[in-house]
């Protein structure tokens, strides 16, 4: 039961996937810029201004989201607020998800708390085998004739022994304990690393208080669905001090 479990849970992911890339229309593509194999594509209002990027790798639907890259600059005047909040994204006019930092966060710390779960359930399945006492089944035949049957006497025989050894079970425990705790131990640290990556990557929001000045995330967006008719096209709006921004972005 403790396996089934843990299997289960470890293999929540492996289900089958699409893959999508993100390009820009052909209308779009004579006005892009490059920095570093990135392209970029800037539109400006009277307030706001905002530049994307997309990266050039496939993104696969076994994991919930796709990523853009987003810097808004203050063109105007007067202070405003920007992040996630003013950000929305549709496909064939179904809106998709915008994940929030604090969402992203909490999404890693809950799937390694299902790791280290089923990690644990492992442990304590193979710690429970380890532990039982051990049957040894054995048979054979012997003959009349010779010193240790001098009768003459022949037929088969059969049998088993059950064994239990407390010192190779504990030692068996221990190092599987050990183990687990080392799995977990990396779990965490691997938690810890993907959230401090998410808290200087993602886009937060910013107070832009003077013309000129800008903030910079990654905008994570859930994976878009890819039925309907070709060209698949997402469509990215930024709102904000007044300004309506959208971006198309090809689905492929």
């Amino acid at each position: 039961m403790l396996r089934a479990l843990a299997s289960l849970l470890a293999a929540a992911v492996l289900s089958g996937c699409a893959h999508v890339t993100l390009d820009y229309p052909a209308e779009i593509k004579p006005r892009t810029v490059y920095n570093s194999g990135t392209p970029y594509f800037a539109q400006f209002g009277k307030s706001l201004g905002v530049e994307i990027g997309l990266p050039t790798e496939r993104f696969s639907s076994n994991f919930p989201d796709i990523q853009i890259y987003v810097t808004a600059m203050n063109v105007g005047k007067t202070p405003f607020n920007f992040g996630t909040e003013n950000i929305s994204a549709t496909v064939n006019g179904k809106k998709l998800r915008i994940f929030t930092y604090e969402e992203l966060a909490a999404r890693e710390r809950h799937a390694a708390a299902m790791m280290a779960l089923a990690t644990g359930l492992n442990a304590a399945s193979a710690s429970l085998r380890a532990n039982m006492p051990t049957t040894t089944y054995g048979s054979g035949t012997f003959s009349g004739g010779g010193y240790r049957n001098p009768y003459g006497v022949s037929g088969s025989y059969s049998g088993q022994t059950t064994t239990y050894n407390p010192a190779a079970s504990s030692a068996a425990s221990a190092a599987i304990q050990s183990n687990a705790s080392n799995q977990i131990a990396n779990i965490a640290a691997t938690r810890d690393q993907n959230i401090a990556v998410l808290k200087s990557e993602a886009l937060r929001t910013t107070t832009l208080q003077h013309k000129g000045q800008t903030v910079s995330g990654v905008v994570y967006i859930k994976f878009p669905p890819l039925h309907g008719p070709r060209p698949r096209i997402m469509n990215v709006t930024f709102s904000a001090a007044g300004d309506t921004l959208t971006f198309p972005v090809e689905l492929k």
